[in-house]
């Protein structure tokens, strides 16, 4: 609850030496319009215990060195998504690079905005209500090498048109 009801803040910048944000730390941070970060992989390596965590479920837009992310083209050190990594936030693309092998558990969650996804070859995993309320997304490919989708990962995805699936999917 560090921050919890400092609806003043408008904006925050998350250093890179930030590895764990916890429970409710941005609670109520309702006037909270802006998260800046220096290194997206530094980003993706952060453990938010919960959506209110994150600063992104009440600011939206995430600005890398003072530019805002719309299409996010994940850097190749990263091989995981983590839990609420990018929710809320106002994305339109998703480019995961040859490393990813998982998505966490509402890490796209309520990115309204979102419309594609890329998932490379090798990827394995898709948590728990991992693009849930990703109301614009209207396809995804899985490739051959998903084993799991997590309950609930596409729920509430509206324009959801296609979703590419093979035999072997359990």
């Amino acid at each position: 609850y560090a921050f919890e009801g400092c609806s003043g803040i408008t904006g925050i910048v998350i250093p890179e030496s930030i590895t764990k944000i916890e429970y409710c730390a941005f609670k109520g941070c309702t006037g909270l319009q802006k998260v800046e970060i220096q290194d997206l992989a530094a980003w993706c390596a952060i453990a938010f215990d919960s959506e209110k965590a994150n600063p992104l479920q009440f600011a939206g837009n995430l600005y890398l060195n003072e530019q805002p992310i719309t299409n996010l083209v994940l850097p190749e050190t990263v091989i995981t998504v983590g839990d609420h990594t990018f929710e809320g936030c106002n994305i339109t693309s998703v480019t995961l690079p040859a490393g990813v092998v998982k998505i966490g558990e509402r890490a796209f969650h309520k990115c309204t905005n979102l419309k594609s996804v890329t998932l490379p070859d090798g990827f394995k995993s898709i948590g728990a209500e991992a693009f849930y309320g990703c109301e614009a997304l209207t396809a995804i490919n899985l490739p051959h090498s998903v084993v799991t989708i997590g309950d609930y990962a596409f729920y509430r995805c509206l324009a959801l048109e296609e979703i590419y699936l093979y035999a072997g999917l359990k």
